[in-house]
């Protein structure tokens, strides 16, 4: 039992800690997915068919976990999933969805670099991918729209030339956007064996949700978010494991905030080990309160697309943003992917435009 412990908390202090490294030679891949073969179909058909059970299936020829991840990928160990001619990810060390724990295993890994020698490959947390996006996001509008609407795409088109078209920056927030994707897309197809998505381990529908407000969040001049159910700028460090906390309890008296970030949708569990588990999921009720604020606004103020999409579906007008998300994921559109990748990308546009504007509303309590 306490190796179990350990395993289990070495785990989370590995997923909490990105680790970026720089021209690593990756090896030959014999399992290889190039996406742009299958450009047009929803990325889950791809996902369900082709990469899920190669992945399933190279949990056969992985080698030990604490023979190191990077190292898999210079041997070519685990399966490859190219985007582009200088963009790719790398999936390792997955177990097979029959054996025990399978939804803990693995790492994914966005690389950026036209040769073997890649020169940028990331193992990327949470935090690390936050992080990354807020950056990214600081710049052009042009720079913002030709992100999301790259990975909107990716999602609705299996179509990954938007990301290889990006600059530099969003490229490889793009690629580590997709490795984590493919991760947790996989995580929770073994609770079905492959069939379909299940309720459980809803952590890619954590990481799209944020990625959508992100565009939000990306407008403001002052970073505010719902955190613990308020609409606030400040925020205990992640570190101290105070989120979701007794409010009255002396740690958190005692203990300073300061200014939020992007990356502070991820949290770890108050339990009796600090840091415990952690992940995006953890923040649930606070980025789907914002969604469905974010949803009450554009409806109700002259902002245009929001006034006209779906009005009949009571999931669009309750949260736009989880109700798209969930299409997303499913690969299952009631209208045109070209339509509704469009409507997705002027949605977030138009929420980083009028940011300011709502925020100020939204700290009244309106």
């Amino acid at each position: 039992m306490k190796s179990l412990i350990l395993v289990s908390l070495l785990f989370s202090l590995i997923s909490a800690q990105a680790k970026v490294y720089k021209n690593i030679e990756a090896g030959e891949y014999n399992a290889v997915v190039d996406l742009r073969e299958y450009a047009g179909q929803p990325f889950f058909q791809v996902m369900k068919n082709v990469i899920y059970p190669l992945i399933n299936s190279e949990a056969a020829n992985a080698t030990p976990w604490y023979n190191g991840h990077i190292e898999a990928i210079e041997s070519g160990e685990g399966v490859e999933v190219i985007l582009g001619d200088d963009v790719t990810t790398y999936h390792v060390k997955y177990l097979a969805d029959t054996e025990d724990k399978v939804e803990r295993s693995g790492r994914s890994f966005g690389a950026v670099g036209a040769t073997n020698i890649k020169s940028y490959i990331a193992d990327a947390s949470y935090k690390h991918y936050l992080r990354s996006l807020e950056y990214a996001l600081q710049g052009s509008d042009e720079e913002a729209q030709a992100f999301f609407r790259a990975i909107v795409r990716f999602m609705t088109h299996s179509d990954p030339s938007g990301i290889a078209a990006l600059e530099e920056r969003s490229k490889k927030v793009a690629s580590d956007f997709v490795a984590i994707y493919i991760a947790e897309q996989y995580r929770r197809l073994t609770a079905t064996k492959g069939e379909s998505l299940g309720r459980r381990h809803r952590w890619d529908d954590a990481l799209v949700q944020v990625t959508l407000l992100a565009a939000f969040h990306s407008g403001q001049e002052q970073m505010q978010m719902y955190y613990e159910g308020e609409f606030t700028s400040e925020v205990y460090n992640q570190n101290a494991c105070l989120y979701g906390a007794d409010k009255d309890s002396e740690e958190r008296l005692e203990e300073e905030k300061r200014q939020s970030r992007l990356y502070d949708y991820w949290q770890f569990t108050v339990r009796s080990e600090c840091p415990g588990r952690s992940g995006v999921n953890l923040t649930r009720r606070d980025f789907q309160k914002l969604g469905k604020a974010l949803t009450r606004m554009l409806q109700g103020h002259d902002f245009g697309v929001m006034m006209i999409y779906k009005p009949e579906n009571r999931y669009y007008r309750s949260n736009f943003f989880s109700a798209a998300t969930r299409e997303l994921l499913k690969g299952e559109f009631d209208e045109n992917a070209d339509e509704f990748s469009e409507v997705i990308v002027e949605t977030l546009m138009t929420i980083r435009l009028y940011a300011n504007e709502i925020s100020a509303e939204l700290e009244l309590g309106l």
